[in-house]
């Protein structure tokens, strides 16, 4: 089974990024294969799973007990930002965080100046994504 790290790896590796000027839905067809990919894992960690026409995956994990519990529900965005492209996004594990600025590419700098709250990852794995020509955000 996967880590949780390969599995966050392998997910940022899709472009996912959605078009506020597209009248289908997903607004993209690449946002489809991220979804088929889901659907795959999601199937064969044990969800009843399907996938709609717009996109949109609906997953049941049968109860693995007897004794009645309850129902948990997530809910999570499968898109990126139109602002900001999902394409060459290169993520990298920073193990041991030392508290010090992080360099994200030649233009842009995670500074613990202006974020003070990383250092509360001082120690710490930390995952850090980097995009061409884009700043960091939260």
């Amino acid at each position: 089974m996967k880590k949780i790290i390969e599995r966050f790896l392998d997910y940022v590796s899709f472009d996912t990024q959605s078009d506020e000027n597209s009248k289908t839905f997903p607004s993209t067809s690449k946002q489809l294969i991220f979804a088929e990919h889901l659907l795959e894992e999601l199937s064969i960690l044990g969800f009843e799973v399907e996938l709609d026409k717009f996109g949109y995956i609906y997953g049941k994990l049968p109860s693995s007990i007897k004794k009645k519990v309850p129902v948990v529900g997530f809910i999570a965005h499968m898109d990126t930002s139109p602002d900001v492209s999902g394409k060459s996004v290169k993520p990298r594990v920073i193990k041991n965080y030392d508290g010090k600025d992080i360099v994200l590419n030649k233009k842009n700098v995670l500074s613990s100046e202006k974020f003070p709250e990383i250092k509360l990852y001082i120690g710490k794995r930390h995952h850090c994504k980097r995009w061409k020509n884009t700043t960091w955000s939260r």
